[in-house]
């Protein structure tokens, strides 16, 4: 899954993104502003993928949305994709040139919308690391991606707690482990990373999650919210109403 989100102030044009990048099962939207100080403040604390901005709204307090964008990505690790909005065709090349993934000139067509969208997917789904290597000293620990049911914190420590109910350790925070994990693996709760796979009920009213072995429940955290707004979103692609 990728996530997205839109700086624009017109309710048509981001309608029209969100139903076509809906269609395509694999993209959510974690947010849209008609504000670029709002714009930057939900992106700054949510890290999408992907941004659309209409680039000919400019105010008093972002002349130079290129340069708003630069400073936007000052702040992040991940590299975020821009992708300009604008009702002037000569404006593509400035976009390219301040290394934007793309453009689509305004009033949208599905047909551009989607270009944008299949070349992003061709573009970026790498299949992910099936194995993850822990050294310590001259020892190594090789463990199987899907054998891994959730990271718990353990002071400075970290406890891989596999299918077979064994406990792997090691020396590293659960916030290097974020960084470094395949996307199956999300951040719910200050003390645990869970494998998204290995999930078999959630409960965002009661913020716990089930897991498939053991009976294992896992708290969520009202502090990780924007990462339970990506599972829910995950899940409703593909859920059935039983009520």
């Amino acid at each position: 899954m990728h996530s997205y989100f839109i700086i624009e102030n017109h309710q048509t044009t981001i309608k029209i993104i969100q139903e076509i990048l809906e269609e395509q099962g694999e993209y959510y939207c974690i947010g849209t502003s008609d504000d670029y100080e709002e714009g930057m403040n939900l992106i700054l604390k949510h890290h999408p993928d992907m941004v659309f901005i209409n680039i000919d709204q400019v105010d008093i307090n972002t002349p130079d949305v290129f340069a708003y964008c630069r400073e936007m990505q000052n702040y992040i690790t991940n590299k975020i994709f821009f992708i300009a909005l604008s009702n002037d065709e000569r404006k593509a090349y400035q976009a390219l040139k301040n290394k934007f993934y793309d453009y689509i000139i305004k009033p949208l067509r599905e047909l551009d919308i989607r270009k944008t969208a299949m070349q992003f997917l061709k573009d970026h789904n790498v299949l992910p690391p099936q194995t993850l290597c822990l050294k310590s000293y001259k020892d190594y620990t090789i463990l199987k991606m899907n054998d891994i049911l959730f990271l718990e914190a353990d002071n400075n420590a970290t406890d891989f707690i596999l299918v077979s109910g064994k406990k792997v350790s090691a020396f590293k925070t659960l916030k290097t482990f974020e960084a470094v994990l395949p996307a199956i693996f999300i951040r719910i709760h200050h003390s645990y990373i869970v494998n998204i796979d290995h999930i078999s009920k959630i409960s965002f009213g009661k913020l716990k999650c089930s897991l498939h072995h053991n009976k294992i429940h896992l708290p969520f955290s009202k502090s990780y919210r924007h990462n339970l707004d990506y599972l829910e979103n995950a899940l409703e692609q593909n859920a059935v109403s039983y009520n």
